[in-house]
C-alpha cells in the first residue's frame, strides 16, 4: 500500500491491493472543514482510511478494494460500505452508500440534510481489472445560501474598487457553456472529422449552465462559438441544444439584478463566421447589454474597478474577440469598438495529460506573466487523439476529478502569490472558485 499526503491539506492516494478497486473522491467546495466517518463496511479493504477531516475547498482521495476472501465470507459481490459526512459543527451533512465489484462499481446518497448539497455516484471504466474507477462524493453549499454567491463582488466592494482588472482574481470555467450538447457536429471546426467517434464524454466539459454558473460566482466565461444554418451555438465541436443567444438572455437577467457584478465573455474559437454574421452577433450583443459593456476604447487591463464602477460608461460586462483575421478586421469599425483585442489577455495552454506536468506549466506560467493584460491560469488536462483511444470510457469529467486534488493544493499554494488573475478549469461546481477567489482577493499585490 502505498500513501501520499501532500502538506498542509489532507490528500490521500491509497494505491495498492490485488484485487478490484475505487478511488474514493470526497470533493468538498464549501468554506467549511468536513469531518468524514466511516459507519458500516463489508468486505472492502481501506475503509479505514475514510474516517479523516477535508479542509474548505480541499479533496480527499481513497483507495478502496474488493476483498475476494472466501475463508472471511466475502467475495466481490459482498464488498459494500457507507459513508457519512458532517461539519466542523458536527451537524449531519449526508449518508453516502457505495458498492464495488468485478461487474460495477456503484454509489448514492441515501440520506441528506439540509445544510448542504451532496451528489454521489460512480464512474466505471471498461477494463474490470485496471483498479480505475471513481466513486465521487461531491458536497456544495445549499441554494439557500446563493446570494453570498452571486453577489461576491458586490459584497467586496469596498476591497475590490482598488484592484484593475489584471490583478482581480475570477473564477472561471473552460468550455464554459457545454453542458447541453447536442450529438450535432459543428461542421466549420476541424476536430469534427474525428471527434464524434468518442462520444459526449470528451466534449461536455461543464455540467450547469449560464445562469447556475452565475448564481454560483463565475465571472469568466470560455466560449467557443459555431455559426451553422444562420445560427450561433456553443460548441465543443458538438453543437449546443440551444442557441448562444439563450444564454445571453440568461447572462442579461443577472446583470440587471447584480449591477456591480463584472463577467468577461471570452469568445476564444468561433467556426462558420463571415464577416455578416459575426457583425450581427456583435451587433446584438451590443443592443442587448447596451449601458452594460465595458468599452475597450474606455478601459484597458490596468483600469480599476472604482473608475469602472463610477464611470458613466458600461460596467458590467467585457468582450473579447478571437485571434483571428476576421475577428482583426471587424474590430477595426468604430461600430465595435467596445470588443476588446485578443492581445489583451494573456492564456497560455499546457496541454498535456498529465497532472503534473499542468501544475509545473501553470506555476512557470504565473511566475512570469505580465500586469499588462489578463492573465489565465489553465488547469485543465486535454486529452488527444491517442489518449482518448486507450482511454475510451474516460470524459472530461474523470480527468477532471483525477486531477482536482493537485489543483486545489496548487491554488491555495498560490493564494497569497498576487500574481493570481483568472483562474478555469472544466467540471466546475462554481462555488469552489468563487471560494478561492474571494479568498485571493483580500491580498493587495506589491506594486
Amino acid at each position: 500500500m502505498r500513501r501520499i499526503i501532500a502538506a498542509s491539506f489532507i490528500l490521500f492516494h491509497i494505491t495498492a491491493f490485488a484485487g478490484r478497486g475505487a478511488t474514493l473522491v470526497i470533493d468538498n467546495a464549501t468554506k467549511e472543514y468536513l469531518t468524514v466517518k466511516s459507519v458500516s463496511s463489508s468486505c472492502v479493504i481501506g475503509q479505514e482510511q475514510i474516517n479523516t477531516t477535508i479542509g474548505s475547498v480541499n479533496v480527499a482521495n481513497i483507495y478502496l478494494e474488493a476483498s475476494n476472501d472466501i475463508l472471511k465470507g466475502c467475495s466481490y459481490s459482498t464488498s459494500k460500505g457507507e459513508v457519512e459526512l458532517y461539519s466542523a459543527k458536527g451537524d449531519f451533512i449526508a449518508r453516502t452508500s457505495y458498492s464495488i465489484s468485478n461487474t460495477g462499481t456503484n454509489a448514492w446518497v441515501s440520506s441528506q440534510g439540509a445544510n448542504f448539497v451532496t451528489n454521489s455516484y460512480a464512474h466505471n471504466t471498461y477494463d474490470r481489472g485496471s483498479d480505475k474507477d471513481l466513486i465521487v462524493i461531491n458536497v456544495t453549499p445549499a441554494d439557500k445560501n446563493i446570494q453570498e454567491y452571486a453577489n461576491w463582488m458586490g459584497n467586496m466592494k469596498d476591497q475590490l474598487q482598488n484592484k484593475s482588472l489584471s490583478t482581480l482574481v475570477l473564477p472561471g470555467t473552460h468550455d464554459s457553456l457545454t453542458n447541453d450538447l447536442s450529438t450535432s457536429l459543428c461542421e466549420a471546426d476541424p476536430d469534427s472529422a474525428w471527434y464524434k467517434k468518442f462520444g459526449m464524454g470528451f466534449a461536455k466539459a461543464q455540467y450547469l449552465d449560464m445562469s447556475q454558473q452565475l448564481n454560483r460566482g463565475i465571472r469568466y466565461f470560455d466560449i467557443r462559438l459555431c455559426h451553422q444554418n444562420g445560427k450561433n451555438y456553443i460548441s465543443h465541436t458538438l453543437l449546443s441544444k440551444k442557441s448562444f443567444e439563450a444564454s445571453l438572455m440568461q447572462l442579461d437577467s443577472f446583470l440587471n439584478e447584480h449591477p456591480k457584478e463584472m463577467v468577461i465573455l471570452d469568445l476564444q474559437h468561433i467556426y462558420g463566421y463571415d464577416k455578416n454574421s459575426l457583425s450581427t452577433l456583435l451587433d446584438f450583443i451590443q443592443v442587448k447589454f447596451d449601458g452594460r459593456i465595458i468599452s475597450y476604447d474606455k478601459f484597458n487591463p490596468s483600469s480599476k474597478l472604482a473608475d469602472i464602477w463610477n464611470s458613466n460608461f458600461g460596467s458590467n460586462l467585457i468582450v473579447i474577440l478571437p485571434d483571428t483575421e476576421l475577428a482583426q478586421e471587424i474590430i477595426k469599425n468604430p461600430k465595435y469598438s467596445f470588443a476588446w483585442p485578443r492581445n489583451t489577455i494573456n492564456s497560455p495552454w499546457p496541454n498535456t495529460t498529465n497532472t503534473g506536468e499542468l501544475i509545473n506549466k501553470n506555476s512557470q506560467y504565473l511566475e512570469n506573466r505580465s500586469f499588462d493584460s489578463f492573465f489565465v491560469n489553465q488547469l485543465q488536462l486535454t486529452p488527444d487523439g491517442d489518449f482518448i483511444t486507450k482511454n475510451l470510457s474516460y470524459s472530461l469529467e474523470r480527468m477532471a476529478y483525477e486531477s482536482l486534488d493537485k489543483v486545489y493544493q496548487w491554488q491555495w499554494n498560490n493564494l497569497q502569490s498576487g500574481k493570481l488573475n483568472i483562474l478555469m478549469r472544466d467540471w466546475s461546481d462554481g462555488y469552489d472558485g468563487t471560494i478561492l477567489a474571494i479568498e485571493a482577493n483580500k491580498v493587495n499585490r506589491e506594486l
